[in-house]
């Protein structure tokens, strides 16, 4: 058996082969090509799909013959034997022949989250440590690396914030550091990493370090967004040059603030627990996170205000999670305690949460109720911000019931509010919202630049979870628009993305959305099973459909009913219900025509 072909791709692309290193592929677009083949060893890939990806500006006669020009060229520089298997319609990477360091970061990754004990996980996350060489692809700037890029780069930057924590617990403050600086560097602009190190050396007793950091940060912040980080930050900040802040254990950290709360500042108090929750907020898809914030609410608080607090926090961590009966038991407690101090704008924040929470629940007459309670709330609420995200909330409420003006009249106060905050994300999300439920025929153009303008404001806000939504909406008016070829690349994008920090009910959006591409593409069967195995996915994480999104399936449902057959239809969709998305969609990805994952 020869010799495997050892592909970086990791930093800048190098091929190792019998002893040789290759770092030239001949042409840029012969090395963007190697690299997308070597994301997928084994995968079967549709020339079709390589030459609309790698040269969209061409022709498809140009593109094919680009295609064939740069798998010759690799060949020519790597001669490997029977490095690229490729046929008159596919080509691929054997897995037999390669072994591809992004394929071993991620079952490392992998490793880490399964691990059954500490000193397993610490193992597994030391060989990500180990394989992270820098962002993927150094030098390379296909359109198509971006998402997979940001996707590698949250999970390296996972990893060595979680090895940080670990060093931090054990008093081991330099190498926490250094793995923090590793992290900073995937992401400058990343706050909870920039927050942490902060943390960290302050807690080791340099102050003046932990201030350098957080000066460092808020230049470039402003010079690159102009923007000045969040008010949690500052607040932090501020703890630390005045010598108050001594970080403890999780018991002792929430005795202390209480006291600071009861004795000193109750405003900057309660700015610091809000610190802590955000690094809460920020492991969401943690369940070790939530179970520290449930061991929190035992302990006994005399004051409302941050009890309230830690329950409307450990709503939205159990939102987040899929676990809705327990986040609207949550936010039904904090909303209770911040009634009786009378906060409106926290209080507000639950609400808005809360509405969205029964949304998802199906409990749509709880949701009016407890909708009509927010806006009345709103109105005694001053801070603009808090109020453009009770609003964007709201209009999604209005739209889900099929109050369609209502709801974009509404969405379009929200996205005048966002672009004067120059808030990247909320522009991104409101965005998105506007052009996913403009219905009417006559708004097909006008969701079309929305979804576009959407995907331009989600690549500059640097959110993996935004991306995703974006490259579905992308993905959805392509489809709409019958560029069909161009919808998949979305898709794949999309659902790529939407796996990274276990997005999963956007994922199963995605899949419905891909039922629909197979349906303009005549693959009855194959739509009908990926509907079933969607509604399946479905119940299993508890999303329930809105009557919005009944709408949608009903919509989606019947062309394949009026092709197929109900009985054809029934049957196939219960096919797809006894399996996975997954399931389908990696067989749909082996038909060398839906090339979608």
């Amino acid at each position: 058996m020869s010799k495997p072909v050892h592909i970086r791709l990791l930093g800048e692309l190098e091929v190792e082969w019998n002893e040789t290193s290759y770092r030239e592929f001949g042409t840029r677009k012969a090395a963007s090509l190697l690299a997308y083949l070597a994301l997928r060893p084994g995968k079967q890939v549709s020339r079709s799909t390589l030459a609309s990806l790698l040269w969209p500006e061409s022709d498809p006669e140009a593109a094919f013959t680009s295609l064939r020009s740069a798998l010759y060229r690799i060949s020519q520089v790597i001669a490997a034997p029977n490095l690229v298997e490729a046929t008159r319609t596919t080509v691929a990477l054997p897995e037999r022949v390669v072994q591809v360091d992004v394929a071993d970061l991620e079952i490392a990754y992998e490793s880490a989250n399964r691990a059954s004990s500490e000193g397993d996980e610490a193992l597994a996350l030391q060989q990500v440590e180990v394989l992270a060489q820098g962002s993927l692809l150094d030098g390379l700037t296909d359109e198509w690396i971006l998402p997979e890029r940001m996707r590698l780069d949250e999970l390296m930057q996972d990893a060595f914030i979680r090895l940080a924590a670990n060093d931090e617990a054990k008093g081991e403050y330099d190498e926490a550091i250094r793995h923090l600086r590793s992290s900073i560097a995937l992401n400058p602009l990343d706050e909870p990493s920039r927050v942490a190190i902060m943390r960290v050396y302050a807690r080791s007793g340099n102050r003046s370090q932990s201030l350098d950091e957080y000066e460092k940060f808020s230049r470039l912040l402003h010079d690159q967004l102009d923007l000045l980080p969040r008010q949690a930050t500052r607040d932090l900040a501020e703890r630390i040059s005045d010598g108050v802040y001594d970080p403890k254990g999780d018991q002792d950290l929430l005795e202390e603030v209480i006291d600071w709360y009861m004795t000193r500042n109750p405003a900057r108090a309660a700015a610091f627990l809000a610190n802590i929750t955000d690094f809460w907020m920020y492991k969401k898809n943690s369940p070790e996170g939530l179970a520290t914030l449930e061991k929190l609410l035992e302990i006994p608080v005399p004051d409302p205000w941050i009890k309230g607090r830690l329950h409307t926090c450990a709503g939205g961590i159990s939102y987040f999670q899929g676990y809705y009966d327990q986040a609207i038991a949550h936010f039904e407690k904090g909303e209770d305690f911040l009634r009786a101090v009378g906060d409106k704008a926290e209080l507000l924040f639950g609400l808005s949460m809360h509405t969205f929470c029964l949304r998802e629940n199906g409990e749509y007459d709880r949701m009016e109720v407890i909708g009509a309670e927010a806006l009345a709330v709103s109105a005694e609420v001053d801070d603009p911000y808090i109020l453009a995200r009770f609003k964007n909330q709201h209009a999604g409420n209005m739209c889900q019931l099929a109050r369609y003006d209502e709801g974009l009249e509404l969405y379009e106060e929200v996205l005048t509010m966002a672009r004067s905050f120059k808030d990247l994300r909320m522009i991104a999300i409101v965005l998105f919202n506007i052009s996913y439920f403009l219905y009417k025929p006559e708004h097909e153009s006008l969701a079309f630049s929305y979804a576009q303008e959407c995907l331009e404001h989600a690549v500059a806000a640097g959110d993996v979870g935004v991306y995703s939504w974006a490259w579905m909406g992308f993905g959805f008016r392509l489809i709409k628009a019958g560029r069909l070829v161009e919808a998949r690349n979305a898709l794949e994008k999309a659902i790529r993305l939407a796996r990274t920090k276990s997005h999963r009910r956007t994922a199963v959006v995605v899949y419905e959305i891909i039922g629909q591409l197979l349906t303009a593409e005549g693959e009855f069967d194959q739509a009908a099973a990926m509907l079933g195995a969607a509604t399946s996915e479905r119940l299993r994480i508890g999303a329930k459909r809105g009557p919005f999104e009944m709408q949608q399936l009903i919509a989606l449902e019947t062309p394949l009913i009026e092709s197929m057959g109900k009985e054809r239809f029934e049957e196939q969709r219960a096919f797809g219900e006894a399996g996975t998305p997954d399931k389908f969609v990696y067989r749909t990805a082996r038909d060398p025509h839906n090339q979608i994952t």
